[in-house]
């Protein structure tokens, strides 16, 4: 039997095959009850998808996210992109919370899609100044602790927790190793 980050490893490995080698392949449907085919718009053959130049790996954390009342856990995929980081939350069903970029210059975090309940103003703040943290931890874990928060850095593991609304983030490296 699989373990559960077995599970979660392969999850995100779907989402990412699904979302992103596939941007350039039409589906077309099949006239008089011929089967349809899937047809690549570029010029670049199938199975020899390579990311556009200047793009890094995608690099892969589960992340739990846990407030008084509420929990929740899932995945935080971020890759570098020229001179910013763009990165996705997604919860463990494969629903998109938040898509992001990251300005390591500025440390401002622009959203570009935010699930609708997160999609206030106050939240927006909070979570643009909690992930912006979170990813200076991410990239450089030796930084000091903010007037307002805890931040707890192991060898795997990142944990903030923001003093104010009571709420913490872990974050853990997901495996890419599988349980047999």
């Amino acid at each position: 039997m699989q373990s559960y980050s077995a599970f979660l490893s392969r999850l995100s490995l779907l989402i990412l095959f699904l979302f992103s080698p596939f941007s350039g392949y039409e589906i077309i449907a099949g006239e008089n009850g011929e089967n349809g085919a899937i047809v690549n718009v570029d010029e670049t053959p199938p199975g020899e998808y390579e990311l556009p130049a200047g793009d890094s790996e995608v690099r892969r954390w589960n992340i739990n996210l846990s407030t008084p009342k509420a929990a929740v856990s899932g995945f935080f995929l971020i890759r570098d992109e020229n001179d910013s980081i763009a990165g996705s939350i997604i919860n463990e069903f494969g629903i998109s919370l938040a898509d992001f970029r990251f300005n390591p210059v500025s440390g401002k975090v622009k959203f570009i899609n935010l699930t609708g309940f997160l999609n206030k103003w106050y939240l927006k703040k909070l979570l643009a100044k909690d992930l912006s943290l979170a990813l200076k931890r991410l990239t450089t874990p030796s930084l000091s602790s903010p007037k307002g928060y805890d931040v707890f850095v192991s060898s795997d593991t990142v944990v903030i927790h923001n003093l104010k609304y009571d709420i913490t983030y872990q974050f853990s490296p997901l495996s890419d190793e599988t349980d047999k």
